[in-house]
């Protein structure tokens, strides 16, 4: 699936070192501020992953297996996701999008992979269930990448909202045979797919991207 051309973004993290009294006032803001949104939060399902995100933005307190990804703010989608390198905006063509095509950002990891997440206004009907709605949806997704719909369809639903789990098959990753795995969900009259293409079956990192996924507004 070709890439249509879209603006870069790096994801980087510079500064110098000043000491380590600053280090450490640092960390201990961060503890302070993860205690406060645990309590507040809970620490219950999704919400832990909130928690998680927070402590990867102080910098004395990430993990030793931090592993690059970054935290990424769509203003015109409406969301924030965690994403590894460089990420890439673009649109992939959508004929039921009001537009035809939805706006999207991606980034790779290595040649195997690509982890997107695409959204558009779509119409959407009153008079008829949402999840038939998004089976119609995934079934346009899944011509629209040139692949084939898997069976396996997954009724679920994403913070508070519709959601389908699918699988595209019969693509092509960097020539390689590959799957799409993606999570549909339909937040009022936006679409969003969140997507793994890669041409490993499992798509190691699809988890990490949907549970990193909150919506702004």
């Amino acid at each position: 699936m070709p890439t249509l051309p879209g603006s870069v973004s790096v994801r980087q993290t510079a500064g110098r070192k000043r000491g380590l009294g600053p280090v450490l006032m640092i960390g201990l803001g961060g503890v302070v501020l993860i205690g406060v949104i645990a309590v507040v939060l809970g620490m219950t399902g999704d919400d832990a992953a909130v928690v998680d995100t927070v402590r990867d933005q102080v910098p004395a307190l990430r993990g030793q297996d931090y592993d690059g990804w970054e935290p990424f703010d769509d203003a015109d989608g409406g969301f924030t996701v965690m994403l590894p390198g460089e990420v890439i905006d673009g649109f992939q063509p959508y004929p039921p999008a009001d537009d035809g095509r939805m706006d999207r950002i991606h980034t790779d990891i290595g040649a195997e992979t690509t982890l997107s997440v695409s959204y558009s206004q779509v119409p959407v009907s009153d008079s008829t269930p949402k999840q038939e709605q998004l089976r119609t949806f995934a079934g346009s997704w899944a011509d629209a990448l040139g692949g084939t719909l898997s069976k396996d369809v997954q009724e679920t639903t994403f913070r508070g909202q519709p959601a389908l789990v699918v699988t595209v098959k019969g693509l092509k990753h960097n020539g390689e045979p590959a799957t799409a795995k993606a999570l549909l969900v339909l937040k009022g009259t936006m679409l969003y797919v969140i997507q793994s293409e890669s041409v490993y079956a499992d798509h190691p990192s699809f988890d990490r991207l949907v549970k990193s996924l909150t919506f702004t507004s």
